[in-house]
């Protein structure tokens, strides 16, 4: 073999080789919705917001993963008491991106359990905020640290297919030095791809 086809061989053995251990592995797809019980900053009432949650998890080993969650949250937000305002409600969004280490717990033929901690961002920003609010307040459009602790649990419609319920701590750090933890869930279809042990 020459030296001009040795050099064209290695790289599509080396291709041909990463592409069978990706196949390998264990990817699996989440897509549903997310409910989330928060408070925004102190100074504001808790307030219930829903909206859409996606995740993908790849599993290098049996009980390893690396998950990344991707998660959009909508409501609306009113004041506490005391504080001046001239419009009683406006619409909230915040939107978070989360990475992180994923442990399969149980795999079982019916079910599956894991656990999570991810960490990221968060953005969050509101809509038609009072000028009142505005000028006390500061900025209603802030990107900080976020977490998420949370589990995952799976009933398994087919070896590819299952139903997921994931409850977990969402821990947020919106305004001045300010910690928020809130309760989120999300619920949806999960498909498996890859990996013998699905």
């Amino acid at each position: 073999m020459s030296f001009r086809s040795r050099f064209l061989f290695l790289p599509c053995a080396l291709g041909l080789f990463a592409t069978q251990h990706i196949a390998a592995q264990s990817l699996e797809l989440f897509g549903g919705v997310t409910v989330a019980n928060m408070k925004p900053e102190k100074d504001y009432h808790n307030l219930t917001m829903s909206g859409w949650n996606t995740a993908f998890t790849l599993y290098p080993t049996y009980r390893l993963g690396l998950a990344a969650d991707f998660a959009g949250y909508y409501g609306t937000a009113q004041a506490a008491p005391g504080v001046s305002t001239d419009q009683s409600e406006f619409g909230v969004r915040q939107y978070s991106f989360l990475a992180g280490p994923q442990f399969r717990l149980i795999h079982k033929r019916l079910f599956d359990t894991s656990f999570k901690a991810l960490f990221g961002a968060a953005r969050g920003y509101a809509l038609d905020v009072p000028g009142s609010l505005s000028s006390t307040h500061g900025s209603f459009d802030e990107t900080k640290f976020t977490a998420l602790f949370g589990t995952n649990f799976d009933l398994n419609i087919s070896r590819k297919v299952a139903l997921r319920f994931s409850p977990g701590i969402y821990v947020t750090q919106f305004g001045p030095s300010e910690t928020q933890t809130s309760f989120r869930f999300s619920f949806g279809p999960v498909f498996r791809f890859g990996g013998s042990e699905n």
